[in-house]
């Protein structure tokens, strides 16, 4: 947000819309009296304030870490969530990505079932309402690897994403980064 105004993809064009008229909470913004989905993508819209409660993943392709604000929106206070361990079997979803004696990439495969079975696990904790507001922090590849295997819902509590990898970094530079345009 800057000067109280989003900007970004809105029923098809870029709009400017005030802050009055987004609700980041829902992902809806208010045109023409209605409240709508919004259309674009979250991490157009500067930097943010970080509700209460609100859930951090930090991924990469081989680990991951939950965050969760038990601050205020004003002053974020992150506190560390245990990271569940996963099935990391879902080789199905790097099935573009082919290793080979001449491509020798089956890092990749890894990294893709890792990315799964992390969105997998997201989906479910957005499903069983145990994630209202969920903001993902990755590493490019990764987030790319993410966001084709979120559910509705999870797009929905998706309040932001950061592509960037800040795995094993401290709250303050964290919470710096999510500030950070």
């Amino acid at each position: 947000m800057h000067d109280g105004v989003f900007r970004g993809v809105f029923r098809g064009g870029f709009r400017e819309i005030s802050s009055a008229n987004f609700d980041p909470a829902h992902g809806t913004i208010k045109l023409g009296g209605a409240w709508l989905p919004h259309q674009g993508r979250k991490q157009e819209f500067g930097p943010m304030l970080i509700p209460h409660g609100t859930v951090i993943a930090i991924i990469d392709g081989k680990n991951w870490q939950l965050w969760r604000n038990a601050g205020n929106e004003a002053a974020p206070e992150l506190a560390e969530l245990p990271t569940p361990q996963l099935e990391e079997h879902n080789h199905g979803s790097g099935g573009r990505h082919y290793s080979s004696a001449g491509n020798p990439a089956g890092h990749q495969l890894d990294e893709d079932a890792h990315a799964a079975a992390v969105a997998s696990w997201l989906n479910g904790e957005v499903q069983a309402h145990r994630i209202e507001q969920l903001v993902v922090i990755a590493a490019p590849r990764t987030l790319g690897e993410l966001r084709h295997h979120y559910n509705k819902g999870t797009e929905r509590a998706t309040i932001r994403e950061l592509s960037k990898d800040l795995i094993g970094r401290q709250p303050d530079e964290i919470i710096a980064a999510l500030r950070a345009k």
